[in-house]
């Protein structure tokens, strides 16, 4: 069982190997026998089936299932001989020259590459440093407060910094409409606005 590497590219392989035709059929016959201890079919009893009745029954699955088996089988231990570390699944080709004695086939796969670490001595590394000003600290502190900032009515008059609604009703070509208006205070005075908390919105 002997196996052969070839390098298709840079990372792609083409591993041969070959598998004993004698060797599979010994496993299939022994796969058929554990099952004609159990088989029933029509006219017979359990475990009396004939084995060549077994055989036309269940002989082309088994056969299916042995090769498949020695295929992954003699494709790991071909792995571990070669020292090889795939990346994916494999290809599994049947070769076109197989003999009578030998279930020849090849795998096609890639392999991960080789990653080699150069000499790190001599390298300089520069630490990045992030110096943070007073400046930066202000505006961050600020813009927390902004997001964090809620507002709830008070029965007085507005002072800058509160945001105030306006209630007002206008006219358009004589159609009466009402409106509001949310606004940040600025110079103008309301008897009802609201103000800005430190305390969080309440949920909902």
């Amino acid at each position: 069982m002997q196996t052969s590497l070839e390098t298709l590219g840079q990372l792609e392989r083409r591993l041969k190997m070959s598998v004993p035709v004698a060797k599979i059929e010994s496993e299939i016959n022994q796969r058929l026998a554990r099952l004609a201890k159990d088989a029933k079919l029509p006219g017979f009893r359990p475990g009396k089936v004939p084995m060549r009745m077994i055989a036309q029954q269940y002989g082309s699955k088994v056969r299916s299932d042995v090769i498949s088996d020695a295929v992954q089988a003699r494709f790991a231990d071909a792995l571990r001989e070669q020292n090889l570390r795939i990346a994916g699944f494999p290809r599994i080709e049947p070769s076109t020259g197989a003999g009578s004695e030998e279930l020849e086939f090849s795998a096609v796969f890639e392999v991960y590459p080789e990653v080699k670490v150069g000499d790190l001595t001599e390298v300089t590394i520069e630490r990045p440093i992030a110096e943070v000003g007073d400046d930066e600290v202000t505006n961050t502190i600020e813009m927390l407060r902004r997001q964090r900032t809620h507002y709830h009515f008070v029965e007085r008059a507005a002072t800058p910094g509160d945001r105030v609604v306006v209630d007002f009703t206008g006219r358009i070509e004589g159609v009466e409409f009402a409106g509001g208006q949310a606004n940040d205070f600025g110079s103008s005075s309301v008897r009802d606005g609201c103000c800005p908390s430190s305390r969080p919105p309440s949920p909902g």
